[in-house]
C-alpha cells in the first residue's frame, strides 16, 4: 500500500496522499499575520455608533417603478432606509416591497404619502 500513486481522480484520505503540492492539513489561517502583511479589518472593531438600526418597517404593493420610491425616499427622509423587493406577481406589474426606516418618523410620512396617492 505504500506505493500508490495520485491519479488526481482518485480521492484519498489525508493520511494517505502522496506528492509535494498537497495542501497543508494545518489550517492556513492560524497564522500570526495576513499574508501580505496587512490586517484587513479595523482593530478596534465597528464602533456601536457606525451601525445605523433600521427598526421600524412596512410592507408596501406597488404598479410603479421601484426607482420612484427610491427618489422619494432619498428627498423625504432624514435618517437611513433600505428597500427590498419581496414579492412580483406573474406579469411583473405588481410588485411588494418591505422598506426598513431608521426613524419612525421617516415611516410615519411615508405612510403619510402612501395614504394620500390613494
Amino acid at each position: 500500500m505504500d506505493d500508490i500513486e495520485d491519479d488526481g481522480k482518485t480521492f484519498f484520505p489525508p493520511d494517505r496522499r502522496v506528492g509535494e503540492d498537497r495542501r497543508s492539513l494545518l489550517d492556513r489561517r492560524e497564522g500570526d499575520e495576513p499574508p501580505d502583511g496587512q490586517e484587513q479589518r479595523q482593530p478596534e472593531g465597528r464602533r456601536r455608533s457606525d451601525r445605523r438600526v433600521l427598526r421600524f418597517g412596512l410592507l408596501y404593493t406597488m404598479s410603479h417603478p421601484i426607482v420612484v420610491v427610491e427618489d422619494w425616499l432619498n428627498k423625504h427622509c432624514d435618517g437611513g432606509w433600505s428597500l427590498m423587493l419581496e414579492d412580483l406577481d406573474e406579469g411583473l406589474e405588481r410588485k411588494t416591497i418591505r422598506v426598513l426606516f431608521e426613524l419612525e418618523s421617516d415611516k410615519q410620512k411615508f405612510k403619510s404619502m402612501v395614504e394620500r396617492s390613494g
